[in-house]
């Protein structure tokens, strides 16, 4: 059995086609390379600056401190990798250089639109190059528990203060993954462990069902 965020990650890794640039953001979506096939190509761009973004070396005392992904967190660059500015970052987020960037959430609603840096009331990291990268990257998708603390996430309109409007191509949750096709929401894809009915509890937004509804069989630990 898998645990949320583990299901959330490995799911969203086969949406990742051969030789993709792919952006990740911090949180869940660091997670996804986990699940990524070597063989497929893909290089992975890290917003601080640099391109073929790996994880830390096994052996933490060979680890060069400078290289950190965009948590924060140890990393390591993969052969053929390049560093540069975040000028240059941003540029390549902005300019449409990224295939996909996979990010994380506060909500997502049935426009597509998406509040993932501020709670009001709340501090918070900020945008970081999120507002850059999702009308940059050529799919967006969200990574994302469906609640918090009861609170519903996935919501007809966002509450919180939007980062991007209607750019969400593919949301990602433990239980369901939604697309936004020519401006509808569509349930494509939910786990063995939920009903239909339970899913609506949890969902305020107004979304369709896929006639070819498909069922996820990993179950949350």
């Amino acid at each position: 059995m898998m645990d949320k965020r583990s299901r959330i990650a490995s799911r969203i890794a086969k949406e990742i086609n051969k030789g993709d640039v792919v952006n990740l953001g911090i949180g869940i979506p660091l997670d996804v390379a986990k699940y990524v096939s070597a063989d497929l190509g893909i290089i992975f761009h890290s917003e601080n600056g640099f391109v073929n973004l790996e994880k830390a070396p096994d052996d933490m005392s060979i680890w060069d401190k400078d290289i950190t992904n965009a948590g924060a967190a140890p990393a390591s660059i993969g052969l053929g990798g390049a560093f540069f500015d975040l000028e240059r970052s941003l540029c390549m987020m902005r300019g449409g250089h990224v295939n996909v960037c996979v990010l994380g959430g506060l909500q997502v609603d049935s426009t597509g639109s998406v509040a993932n840096w501020i709670i009001p009331g709340k501090f918070t990291p900020g945008p970081g190059g999120s507002m850059e990268v999702m009308h940059g990257a050529k799919k967006v998708i969200i990574a994302m528990e469906h609640t918090s603390k009861g609170n519903l996430k996935v919501l007809d309109k966002c509450s919180f203060p939007v980062s991007a409007v209607g750019v969400v191509n593919i949301l990602v949750t433990e239980y369901a993954l939604f697309e936004f096709i020519d401006n509808k929401m569509i349930l494509k894809e939910i786990a063995s462990d939920i009903t239909l009915d339970e899913l609506k509890e949890i969902t305020s937004a107004n979304y369709m069902i896929a006639d070819d509804l498909k069922i996820n069989d990993v179950a949350v630990s």
